[in-house]
Formats: structure tokens, C-alpha cells, sequence
């Protein structure tokens, strides 16, 4: 298994070491649903902290993660991060 590698920003201009990182794709399942219109999302983190609070507008997604977390995500953001299983509402 390969090992995490890190970028170290040290003395390095950060846009030009992000801009040739390699990039990875995250692995795992969510379940998703269309908001209803101004739906009002607080992000809570596993330890409580609340993160964000977001207002979804129609057509937005609701993503809920592994851990619980519920985010707001415009449809086009959601589509072009997540595919679909065979489970309904799982991505």
C-alpha cells in the first residue's frame, strides 16, 4: 500500500506547489437528497463543533457523510464529485 506523501510549504509559494501536487480521489459512500428550498443546514462536527450554518436554495443537495456531517451542495458541484450506487440515495 502506498503511503501518504506530504507538500511542504515551507519557503514555497503555495499556488505553484498546489498547481503540481499530484491529485487524488477520495473514496466513499454518502447519502444525498435534494434540499427543499431554504432549507437551513448546520454542519456539526463528530466532536460537537458546529462548523457552518447554510440556507440551501431549490435544486441544492444536502450531502450527509459517513460521520453524520450534513452539507449544502449546489447540484452541478454534487454531480460532478459523486456517482451513483444501486442504493437509492447512496453516492
Amino acid at each position: 500500500m502506498n503511503e501518504p506523501r506530504t507538500l511542504n510549504l515551507n519557503g514555497v509559494d503555495p499556488d505553484r506547489a498546489f498547481k503540481n501536487a499530484a491529485i487524488y480521489k477520495k473514496r466513499g459512500l454518502v447519502n444525498a437528497r435534494i434540499a427543499k428550498d431554504a432549507e437551513r443546514i448546520t454542519t456539526t462536527l463528530k466532536d460537537g463543533t458546529v462548523e457552518t450554518t447554510n440556507t440551501a436554495q431549490s435544486g441544492d443537495v444536502i450531502v450527509t457523510n459517513p460521520m453524520g456531517e450534513e452539507y449544502v451542495m449546489p447540484m452541478e458541484k454534487f454531480a460532478a464529485r459523486y456517482e451513483p450506487t444501486d442504493a437509492s440515495g447512496v453516492f
